[in-house]
């Protein structure tokens, strides 16, 4: 048996049993949902005919007559049916399945990205992909400088090919190129204070890290800059629309933050005083909260009419939103590890830990409840935009009511509980 054949056979040996987490399934299901929401089915003959390039398909013919419908089955097809290509998401550098995420899943994401401004997101989720990697094995301590050079370049080659995309894209529609700047350097700051933090906390190699940051650093400037000269020339000409669609993402995009950040909320509190957990769970509060004062400022704007400042705002809030998420992400990767420190001999968990997983359950159905709001609320705004300004004013005014109530809610239940247990604890 060659070597060839030998790493095949382990693969699929190991492959047979894997099975999708239901964390996962989720996390997929979210995302077709969202992808769903933000590129509806086009249904007008017109949209359909710019899809097919202006030909009229045949009444006979299957493959032409339904195209958006069977581009969508082959999606879920790839999706649902390729487990153990979905299952190596989650594999770092070292993982036997570890190729088959950098050259089947990501290039599969690419090829399917077909706008400027979808190929630029694409090409920035996947560089902040190698930035959660190295994150990953530096709280492991095996992050080695070599591991951290390739990461640092590969993460330097897909934020050049993203902005290389947005530049692409600036003049005719500035909106969208100043969002996608805007997000990946939010992700990349977040990042890189994660890194600087383990690199204190952890044994990892300082060099590993120092040579990531290096290229972080390089990357802030170049996307800093771009974003800013982007949101300047959206700010000037605000569409109604942009608007609208920005309050949308900006609104979303806080629910999920603040969902992360009350999860959070108990692995930081059973964590020691000392844990990078608990400063990853403080960041991803303090971000939420001024998300969430930023929106509630986008509102105010909106009911004066005063549209660039409301774009500004919402802007302010989607940025915040994103840092909170990468903090909260932090938190709950390497919080996990603190809450299994507290078992006991027996194998069950401390009374401080309970305390916490009660708080995680009743916030978990609390936010539940809020998504569901906020997803209304956004099918409402979708359905309604192209009436009323002032409908949208007011959904948006309920969807910040809401999440308000889920953080208050929770985190007065969190103090409650985690006092009467005698430990420590970090409000949200």
């Amino acid at each position: 048996m060659t070597k060839l054949d030998y790493n095949l056979f382990t693969l699929f040996k190991h492959a047979k049993h894997m099975r999708l987490s239901s964390a996962e399934r989720m996390r997929m299901r979210s995302t077709l949902l969202t992808y769903a929401t933000a590129r509806p089915v086009r249904t007008s003959r017109l949209s359909r005919l710019l899809w097919t390039g202006g030909r009229i398909p045949s009444p006979y013919s299957f493959e032409l007559s339904r195209p958006m419908t069977i581009f969508a089955g082959l999606l879920i097809a790839v999706l649902l049916g390729g487990g153990t290509s979905y299952a190596a998401q989650g594999a770092l550098p070292g993982n036997i399945l570890y190729p088959i995420k950098i050259h089947v899943d990501e290039p599969i994401q690419e090829a399917f990205a077909f706008s400027p401004q979808s190929k630029a997101a694409v090409q920035a989720s996947i560089a902040t992909t190698r930035l959660d990697e190295a994150q990953q094995l530096a709280a492991q301590g095996t992050l080695s400088t070599s591991t951290a050079a390739v990461l640092a370049a590969n993460f330097t080659s897909h934020a050049d090919q993203a902005a290389q995309a947005t530049a692409s894209i600036e003049n005719t529609d500035p909106a969208a190129a100043a969002e996608v700047n805007a997000s990946l350097t939010a992700r990349i700051t977040a990042n890189k204070n994660i890194l600087e933090d383990l690199a204190r906390t952890t044994a990892t190699d300082a060099r590993a890290v120092d040579g990531i940051i290096v290229a972080l650093t390089a990357q802030l400037k170049t996307h800093g800059d771009a974003g800013v000269q982007a949101s300047t020339q959206a700010t000037a000409s605000v569409s109604k629309q942009v608007l609208i669609d920005l309050q949308m993402r900006a609104q979303n995009q806080l629910a999920l933050a603040t969902s992360s950040a009350i999860s959070a909320f108990p692995l930081a509190s059973s964590a020691a005083s000392s844990s990078p957990v608990v400063n990853f769970s403080t960041q991803a509060e303090a971000a939420a909260t001024l998300a969430q004062n930023r929106y509630d400022a986008a509102i105010t704007a909106l009911s004066t009419g005063d549209s660039a400042l409301a774009y500004a705002d919402f802007a302010d809030s989607l940025n915040a939103s994103t840092q909170a998420q990468a903090y909260a992400d932090a938190a709950i990767r390497f919080g996990k590890e603190a809450v299994v420190s507290h078992q006991d001999g027996q194998g069950s968990f401390s009374d401080h830990t309970v305390a916490s997983s009660t708080v995680f359950a009743t916030s978990t159905s609390q936010r539940a409840a809020t998504t569901t709001n906020v997803q209304d609320a956004q099918s409402v705004r979708i359905s309604t935009h192209e009436k009323s300004h002032t409908a949208s004013e007011s959904e948006g005014v309920h969807a910040s009511a809401n999440i308000k109530t889920t953080i208050q809610g929770a985190s007065s239940l969190g103090r409650v509980q985690l006092q009467g247990s005698g430990d420590a604890h970090i409000g949200l």
